[in-house]
Protein backbone atom coordinates (compact mmCIF):
# COMPACT_ATOMS: atom_id res chain seq x y z
CA UNK A 1 0.00 0.00 0.00
CA UNK A 2 2.86 2.47 0.81
CA UNK A 3 4.09 1.40 -2.58
CA UNK A 4 1.04 2.70 -4.11
CA UNK A 5 1.19 6.35 -2.44
CA UNK A 6 4.76 6.28 -2.98
CA UNK A 7 3.82 6.07 -7.41
CA UNK A 8 1.02 7.91 -7.03
CA UNK A 9 3.19 11.12 -4.91
CA UNK A 10 6.11 10.61 -7.18
CA UNK A 11 3.27 10.74 -10.44
CA UNK A 12 1.55 14.03 -8.92
CA UNK A 13 5.45 15.57 -7.96
CA UNK A 14 5.82 14.96 -12.17
CA UNK A 15 3.02 16.66 -12.86
CA UNK A 16 3.02 19.71 -10.46
CA UNK A 17 7.03 20.48 -12.10
CA UNK A 18 5.04 20.22 -15.63
CA UNK A 19 2.84 22.59 -14.94
CA UNK A 20 5.57 24.81 -14.06
CA UNK A 21 6.43 25.60 -17.61
CA UNK A 22 2.66 26.19 -18.18
CA UNK A 23 2.79 30.22 -20.15
CA UNK A 24 1.41 32.30 -18.13
CA UNK A 25 -1.26 33.29 -20.54
CA UNK A 26 -2.23 29.79 -20.57
CA UNK A 27 -3.17 30.10 -17.05
CA UNK A 28 -5.11 33.27 -17.14
CA UNK A 29 -6.82 31.60 -20.25
CA UNK A 30 -7.80 28.18 -18.31
CA UNK A 31 -9.14 30.66 -15.26
CA UNK A 32 -11.41 32.20 -17.94
CA UNK A 33 -12.64 29.02 -18.79
CA UNK A 34 -13.30 27.93 -15.59
CA UNK A 35 -14.83 31.18 -14.93
CA UNK A 36 -17.77 30.65 -17.77
CA UNK A 37 -18.48 27.15 -16.74
CA UNK A 38 -18.80 28.06 -13.25
CA UNK A 39 -21.01 31.03 -14.26
CA UNK A 40 -23.13 28.40 -16.91
CA UNK A 41 -23.49 25.70 -14.23
CA UNK A 42 -24.53 28.25 -11.79
CA UNK A 43 -26.88 30.25 -13.93
CA UNK A 44 -28.51 26.85 -14.92
CA UNK A 45 -29.60 26.00 -12.02
CA UNK A 46 -30.65 29.06 -9.67
CA UNK A 47 -34.68 29.87 -10.66
CA UNK A 48 -35.52 34.03 -12.39
CA UNK A 49 -38.36 35.61 -12.33
CA UNK A 50 -40.05 35.73 -15.16
CA UNK A 51 -43.52 37.88 -16.50
CA UNK A 52 -46.06 35.75 -17.16
CA UNK A 53 -49.49 36.03 -18.98
CA UNK A 54 -52.40 34.29 -18.37
CA UNK A 55 -55.83 33.96 -20.61
CA UNK A 56 -58.22 31.32 -18.72
CA UNK A 57 -62.14 30.93 -18.33
CA UNK A 58 -63.15 30.36 -14.96
CA UNK A 59 -66.49 29.23 -13.48
CA UNK A 60 -65.19 31.79 -10.44
CA UNK A 61 -62.53 33.23 -9.29
CA UNK A 62 -61.73 35.56 -5.88
CA UNK A 63 -59.18 38.29 -5.78
CA UNK A 64 -58.35 41.20 -3.06
CA UNK A 65 -57.79 44.82 -4.77
CA UNK A 66 -54.52 46.19 -4.40
CA UNK A 67 -54.20 49.28 -5.02
CA UNK A 68 -53.96 52.81 -3.28
CA UNK A 69 -57.02 54.25 -4.19
CA UNK A 70 -60.68 53.47 -4.68
CA UNK A 71 -61.09 51.19 -8.13
CA UNK A 72 -64.70 51.65 -10.50
CA UNK A 73 -64.59 48.01 -10.45
CA UNK A 74 -68.38 47.45 -12.66
CA UNK A 75 -70.28 50.08 -14.76
CA UNK A 76 -72.73 51.02 -17.16
CA UNK A 77 -75.17 47.51 -16.70
CA UNK A 78 -78.42 48.60 -18.08
CA UNK A 79 -81.48 46.78 -18.31
CA UNK A 80 -80.93 44.68 -15.21
CA UNK A 81 -83.76 41.99 -14.47
CA UNK A 82 -82.91 41.83 -10.92
CA UNK A 83 -80.77 43.15 -8.12
CA UNK A 84 -80.33 41.89 -4.92
CA UNK A 85 -77.97 42.75 -2.20
CA UNK A 86 -77.21 41.66 1.56
CA UNK A 87 -75.48 43.54 4.02
CA UNK A 88 -75.51 46.62 5.53
CA UNK A 89 -75.03 49.46 4.99
CA UNK A 90 -73.97 52.78 6.25
CA UNK A 91 -76.95 54.83 5.35
CA UNK A 92 -80.85 54.49 4.56
CA UNK A 93 -82.00 53.83 0.97
CA UNK A 94 -84.57 56.54 0.51
CA UNK A 95 -87.29 55.64 -2.36
CA UNK A 96 -89.60 58.40 -3.30
CA UNK A 97 -92.68 57.66 -5.33
CA UNK A 98 -96.39 55.27 -5.11
CA UNK A 99 -96.01 52.34 -3.18
CA UNK A 100 -98.29 49.36 -2.26
CA UNK A 101 -98.92 46.13 -0.69
CA UNK A 102 -100.59 43.29 -1.47
CA UNK A 103 -102.55 41.02 1.57
CA UNK A 104 -101.97 43.88 4.28
CA UNK A 105 -105.33 46.23 4.81
CA UNK A 106 -102.94 48.15 7.55
CA UNK A 107 -99.84 48.80 5.60
CA UNK A 108 -102.04 49.45 2.71
CA UNK A 109 -103.44 52.27 4.32
CA UNK A 110 -100.24 53.73 5.60
CA UNK A 111 -98.74 53.54 2.16
CA UNK A 112 -101.55 55.24 0.18
CA UNK A 113 -100.83 58.49 1.91
CA UNK A 114 -96.67 58.37 1.64
CA UNK A 115 -94.68 58.82 -1.13
CA UNK A 116 -91.41 58.58 0.40
CA UNK A 117 -89.97 55.46 2.43
CA UNK A 118 -86.68 55.45 4.42
CA UNK A 119 -85.18 52.05 4.40
CA UNK A 120 -81.92 50.72 7.15
CA UNK A 121 -80.63 47.81 6.39
CA UNK A 122 -78.61 47.47 9.97
CA UNK A 123 -77.72 43.80 9.73
CA UNK A 124 -75.69 41.78 7.37
CA UNK A 125 -78.19 39.53 7.06
CA UNK A 126 -80.37 42.72 5.53
CA UNK A 127 -81.60 42.40 2.35
CA UNK A 128 -82.72 44.39 -1.09
CA UNK A 129 -84.41 42.72 -3.95
CA UNK A 130 -86.06 44.78 -6.94
CA UNK A 131 -86.88 43.45 -9.68
CA UNK A 132 -89.90 43.99 -12.83
CA UNK A 133 -93.12 44.20 -11.57
CA UNK A 134 -95.72 42.24 -12.31
CA UNK A 135 -96.90 45.24 -15.28
CA UNK A 136 -93.82 45.23 -16.43
CA UNK A 137 -91.65 42.76 -18.59
CA UNK A 138 -88.63 44.99 -18.80
CA UNK A 139 -87.13 47.13 -16.81
CA UNK A 140 -85.02 50.61 -16.29
CA UNK A 141 -83.28 49.09 -13.36
CA UNK A 142 -79.15 50.31 -13.97
CA UNK A 143 -75.99 49.79 -12.12
CA UNK A 144 -74.47 52.87 -12.77
CA UNK A 145 -71.22 51.68 -11.06
CA UNK A 146 -69.49 49.63 -7.94
CA UNK A 147 -66.75 51.08 -6.96
CA UNK A 148 -64.45 49.29 -4.52
CA UNK A 149 -61.69 50.61 -1.63
CA UNK A 150 -58.14 49.37 -1.14
CA UNK A 151 -57.94 46.21 0.70
CA UNK A 152 -61.32 44.71 -0.18
CA UNK A 153 -61.82 41.48 -1.21
CA UNK A 154 -63.61 40.24 -4.15
CA UNK A 155 -65.00 36.48 -2.73
CA UNK A 156 -66.21 33.81 -5.56
CA UNK A 157 -67.44 36.14 -8.23
CA UNK A 158 -69.18 33.76 -10.30
CA UNK A 159 -71.11 33.46 -14.08
CA UNK A 160 -74.83 31.22 -13.28
CA UNK A 161 -74.77 30.97 -17.57
CA UNK A 162 -78.49 28.89 -16.66
CA UNK A 163 -79.59 32.05 -14.49
CA UNK A 164 -77.78 34.52 -16.60
CA UNK A 165 -76.77 36.33 -13.30
CA UNK A 166 -73.80 37.47 -12.08
CA UNK A 167 -72.74 37.24 -8.06
CA UNK A 168 -70.09 37.61 -5.80
CA UNK A 169 -69.60 38.76 -2.26
CA UNK A 170 -67.48 42.05 -0.93
CA UNK A 171 -65.78 41.86 2.58
CA UNK A 172 -62.73 43.44 3.74
CA UNK A 173 -59.47 41.58 4.63
CA UNK A 174 -60.36 41.67 8.36
CA UNK A 175 -63.37 39.55 7.59
CA UNK A 176 -63.24 35.76 6.43
CA UNK A 177 -65.22 34.39 3.21
CA UNK A 178 -67.06 32.31 6.07
CA UNK A 179 -68.42 35.61 7.02
CA UNK A 180 -70.29 35.84 3.16
CA UNK A 181 -71.68 32.46 4.22
CA UNK A 182 -72.64 32.95 7.62
CA UNK A 183 -73.27 36.18 8.17
CA UNK A 184 -75.49 35.34 11.19
CA UNK A 185 -71.88 34.66 13.12
CA UNK A 186 -70.90 38.26 12.62
CA UNK A 187 -69.72 40.09 15.41
CA UNK A 188 -71.58 43.50 15.75
CA UNK A 189 -69.46 45.30 17.84
CA UNK A 190 -66.58 45.55 15.77
CA UNK A 191 -66.73 48.98 13.86
CA UNK A 192 -67.93 48.91 10.66
CA UNK A 193 -65.38 48.84 7.30
CA UNK A 194 -66.61 50.77 4.07
CA UNK A 195 -66.03 48.30 0.95
CA UNK A 196 -67.23 49.95 -1.73
CA UNK A 197 -69.92 52.90 -2.96
CA UNK A 198 -72.75 51.18 -5.34
CA UNK A 199 -74.70 54.04 -7.46
CA UNK A 200 -78.01 52.45 -9.12
CA UNK A 201 -80.98 53.62 -11.18
CA UNK A 202 -84.51 52.26 -10.78
CA UNK A 203 -85.77 54.26 -13.79
CA UNK A 204 -89.64 54.74 -13.72
CA UNK A 205 -91.23 51.74 -14.26
CA UNK A 206 -93.45 49.52 -11.83
CA UNK A 207 -91.13 47.87 -9.82
CA UNK A 208 -91.44 44.79 -6.71
CA UNK A 209 -89.16 45.58 -3.80
CA UNK A 210 -88.54 42.77 -1.36
CA UNK A 211 -86.94 43.68 1.79
CA UNK A 212 -86.07 41.63 5.14
CA UNK A 213 -84.21 42.60 8.18
CA UNK A 214 -85.16 46.39 7.78
CA UNK A 215 -86.12 49.01 9.82
CA UNK A 216 -88.92 51.34 8.54
CA UNK A 217 -89.80 54.86 10.28
CA UNK A 218 -92.77 55.49 8.17
CA UNK A 219 -94.42 52.10 8.51
CA UNK A 220 -93.16 51.83 12.31
CA UNK A 221 -90.97 48.16 11.49
CA UNK A 222 -88.51 47.91 13.30
CA UNK A 223 -86.48 44.65 13.36
CA UNK A 224 -83.78 43.22 15.21
CA UNK A 225 -81.83 39.68 14.92
CA UNK A 226 -84.22 37.42 16.35
CA UNK A 227 -87.66 39.29 14.94
CA UNK A 228 -86.47 39.27 11.17
CA UNK A 229 -89.26 41.57 9.06
CA UNK A 230 -90.04 40.57 5.70
CA UNK A 231 -92.29 42.31 3.07
CA UNK A 232 -93.05 42.74 -0.32
CA UNK A 233 -93.81 46.30 -1.80
CA UNK A 234 -95.13 47.00 -5.12
CA UNK A 235 -93.51 50.59 -5.88
CA UNK A 236 -93.54 52.60 -8.74
CA UNK A 237 -90.36 55.53 -8.86
CA UNK A 238 -91.38 59.37 -9.35
CA UNK A 239 -87.81 59.90 -10.98
CA UNK A 240 -85.06 58.26 -11.86
CA UNK A 241 -82.65 60.04 -9.46
CA UNK A 242 -79.68 57.88 -8.73
CA UNK A 243 -79.15 55.80 -5.37
CA UNK A 244 -75.85 55.84 -3.61
CA UNK A 245 -75.61 52.97 -1.57
CA UNK A 246 -72.01 52.87 0.98
CA UNK A 247 -71.37 48.69 1.30
CA UNK A 248 -70.32 48.03 4.64
CA UNK A 249 -68.12 44.55 5.07
CA UNK A 250 -69.60 41.81 4.02
CA UNK A 251 -72.33 42.50 1.27
CA UNK A 252 -73.50 40.39 -1.29
CA UNK A 253 -74.67 40.96 -4.66
CA UNK A 254 -77.21 38.87 -7.29
CA UNK A 255 -77.41 40.59 -10.22
CA UNK A 256 -79.70 39.09 -12.75
CA UNK A 257 -78.45 40.41 -16.34
CA UNK A 258 -79.40 41.34 -19.45
CA UNK A 259 -80.44 38.78 -22.11
CA UNK A 260 -77.73 36.55 -22.92
CA UNK A 261 -77.41 38.09 -26.57
CA UNK A 262 -76.09 41.32 -24.93
CA UNK A 263 -73.71 40.27 -22.80
CA UNK A 264 -70.98 41.04 -25.69
CA UNK A 265 -70.76 44.27 -23.56
CA UNK A 266 -69.61 42.41 -20.62
CA UNK A 267 -66.52 43.68 -21.86
CA UNK A 268 -67.53 47.18 -21.01
CA UNK A 269 -69.26 46.10 -17.80
CA UNK A 270 -65.95 45.48 -16.21
CA UNK A 271 -62.89 48.27 -15.32
CA UNK A 272 -59.44 46.79 -16.72
CA UNK A 273 -56.24 46.83 -15.26
CA UNK A 274 -56.91 46.03 -11.98
CA UNK A 275 -53.98 46.10 -9.27
CA UNK A 276 -54.59 42.45 -7.54
CA UNK A 277 -53.62 39.75 -4.66
CA UNK A 278 -53.98 36.42 -3.23
CA UNK A 279 -55.99 35.39 -6.58
CA UNK A 280 -57.99 32.56 -6.39
CA UNK A 281 -59.44 30.01 -9.24
CA UNK A 282 -60.95 27.41 -6.36
CA UNK A 283 -63.53 27.16 -4.06
CA UNK A 284 -64.31 24.70 -1.41
CA UNK A 285 -66.88 21.91 -1.29
CA UNK A 286 -67.90 21.58 2.53
CA UNK A 287 -70.26 19.57 4.77
CA UNK A 288 -71.64 19.61 7.95
CA UNK A 289 -67.86 18.05 9.24
CA UNK A 290 -64.85 20.58 8.53
CA UNK A 291 -62.57 17.95 7.71
CA UNK A 292 -64.46 16.59 4.58
CA UNK A 293 -63.75 20.04 2.92
CA UNK A 294 -62.39 19.79 -0.56
CA UNK A 295 -60.77 22.65 -2.79
CA UNK A 296 -61.65 22.30 -6.53
CA UNK A 297 -60.46 24.47 -9.70
CA UNK A 298 -63.09 26.12 -11.00
CA UNK A 299 -60.70 26.67 -14.36
CA UNK A 300 -62.96 25.45 -17.47
CA UNK A 301 -59.46 26.28 -20.31
CA UNK A 302 -56.64 28.25 -20.43
CA UNK A 303 -53.29 29.19 -21.72
CA UNK A 304 -50.14 30.52 -19.48
CA UNK A 305 -47.61 32.09 -21.45
CA UNK A 306 -44.02 32.33 -19.38
CA UNK A 307 -41.15 33.60 -21.86
CA UNK A 308 -40.97 31.58 -24.85
CA UNK A 309 -43.39 28.52 -23.07
CA UNK A 310 -46.80 27.94 -23.21
CA UNK A 311 -49.24 25.25 -21.51
CA UNK A 312 -52.37 24.18 -21.86
CA UNK A 313 -54.61 23.98 -18.79
CA UNK A 314 -57.89 21.89 -19.38
CA UNK A 315 -61.01 21.92 -16.97
CA UNK A 316 -60.45 21.53 -13.01
CA UNK A 317 -56.85 21.42 -13.71
CA UNK A 318 -54.96 23.82 -10.78
CA UNK A 319 -52.49 26.97 -11.63
CA UNK A 320 -49.50 26.13 -9.39
CA UNK A 321 -46.83 28.98 -8.39
CA UNK A 322 -44.54 29.36 -5.95
CA UNK A 323 -46.11 32.20 -4.57
CA UNK A 324 -49.39 32.06 -4.69
CA UNK A 325 -50.19 35.21 -2.70
CA UNK A 326 -48.48 37.72 -4.83
CA UNK A 327 -47.73 35.54 -7.94
CA UNK A 328 -50.69 37.67 -9.91
CA UNK A 329 -50.62 41.42 -10.19
CA UNK A 330 -53.27 42.71 -12.25
CA UNK A 331 -55.90 41.30 -14.05
CA UNK A 332 -55.59 43.20 -17.17
CA UNK A 333 -59.76 42.42 -18.51
CA UNK A 334 -62.75 40.30 -17.22
CA UNK A 335 -65.63 39.71 -19.47
CA UNK A 336 -68.52 36.88 -19.71
CA UNK A 337 -67.51 34.07 -22.98
CA UNK A 338 -70.18 35.04 -25.22
CA UNK A 339 -68.74 32.55 -28.13
CA UNK A 340 -70.63 29.42 -27.78
CA UNK A 341 -67.57 27.53 -28.77
CA UNK A 342 -65.79 28.35 -25.71
CA UNK A 343 -66.97 27.17 -22.07
CA UNK A 344 -69.61 29.82 -20.70
CA UNK A 345 -68.01 31.33 -17.62
CA UNK A 346 -65.86 34.58 -16.81
CA UNK A 347 -62.63 35.05 -19.50
CA UNK A 348 -60.33 36.67 -17.60
CA UNK A 349 -56.46 37.92 -18.99
CA UNK A 350 -54.09 37.95 -15.96
CA UNK A 351 -50.38 38.74 -15.71
CA UNK A 352 -47.82 38.32 -13.20
CA UNK A 353 -44.19 37.39 -11.83
CA UNK A 354 -43.17 33.63 -10.59
CA UNK A 355 -39.97 31.61 -11.44
CA UNK A 356 -41.71 28.33 -11.55
CA UNK A 357 -45.88 27.92 -12.62
CA UNK A 358 -47.12 24.32 -12.59
CA UNK A 359 -50.78 22.59 -13.51
CA UNK A 360 -52.05 19.65 -12.47
CA UNK A 361 -55.63 17.95 -11.01
CA UNK A 362 -53.74 18.27 -7.44
CA UNK A 363 -51.85 20.89 -6.20
CA UNK A 364 -48.88 18.17 -4.47
CA UNK A 365 -49.15 16.74 -7.95
CA UNK A 366 -48.55 18.85 -10.74
CA UNK A 367 -48.48 16.97 -13.99
CA UNK A 368 -46.62 19.70 -16.12
CA UNK A 369 -44.85 22.86 -15.36
CA UNK A 370 -42.19 25.72 -16.51
CA UNK A 371 -39.17 26.64 -14.19
CA UNK A 372 -36.96 29.39 -15.98
CA UNK A 373 -33.65 30.00 -15.17
CA UNK A 374 -30.98 32.49 -14.63
CA UNK A 375 -29.36 31.84 -18.19
CA UNK A 376 -32.45 31.44 -20.35
CA UNK A 377 -34.33 34.72 -18.76
CA UNK A 378 -31.29 36.56 -20.53
CA UNK A 379 -30.30 34.15 -23.89
CA UNK A 380 -32.91 32.09 -26.03
CA UNK A 381 -32.57 28.68 -26.03
CA UNK A 382 -30.73 28.85 -29.81
CA UNK A 383 -27.89 31.66 -28.25
CA UNK A 384 -27.45 28.94 -24.92
CA UNK A 385 -26.59 26.24 -26.95
CA UNK A 386 -24.33 28.53 -29.46
CA UNK A 387 -22.57 29.20 -26.53
CA UNK A 388 -21.74 26.32 -24.74
CA UNK A 389 -21.21 24.23 -27.86
CA UNK A 390 -17.84 27.09 -28.44
CA UNK A 391 -17.12 27.06 -24.75
CA UNK A 392 -16.89 23.04 -25.20
CA UNK A 393 -14.75 22.83 -28.07
CA UNK A 394 -12.40 25.96 -26.90
CA UNK A 395 -12.36 23.63 -23.36
CA UNK A 396 -11.55 20.37 -26.10
CA UNK A 397 -8.41 22.58 -27.61
CA UNK A 398 -7.17 23.82 -24.69
CA UNK A 399 -7.46 21.46 -21.79
CA UNK A 400 -4.44 19.05 -23.12
CA UNK A 401 -1.84 22.28 -22.92
CA UNK A 402 -2.75 22.44 -19.38
CA UNK A 403 -2.14 18.79 -18.87
CA UNK A 404 1.55 18.48 -20.63
CA UNK A 405 2.88 15.23 -20.78
CA UNK A 406 5.25 14.48 -17.86
CA UNK A 407 9.48 14.05 -17.95
CA UNK A 408 8.96 10.56 -17.81
CA UNK A 409 6.94 9.84 -20.47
Amino acid sequence: MSDFFGRLKIQFDSWYESLKTIKTADKFFAIFLLTVWVIILVSYFIPSNYIFQGNLIVESLSFTYNGNNDKLFLQNIQDINSIDFQGKLEQPIGLFGKFSIDNNPELENKLANIDTLTIELPFPESRFIVNQGNESKTTQISLNELRIEPETNINQLAYNHKNNSLDFCLHSIDHSSDDCQFPEDINETQSPITIGQLRLELGQKPLQIQLSQINIDELNIKSDRNNPQEIILQFTPNDNEPINLNLLSPNQLFITLPKPKDNNNSMNWFRRDIDVKNVQFSRYETTQIVTDEVEISTILQGEIRLGKNKMKLEKNQFLITNSPQSAIKKIRSLSLTSDPKLPQGIQTFITGETNSIAVGLYRDFPVESIQPNLLSKHLSSEAITAIITFITTLTAVFLPRLFPDSPDD
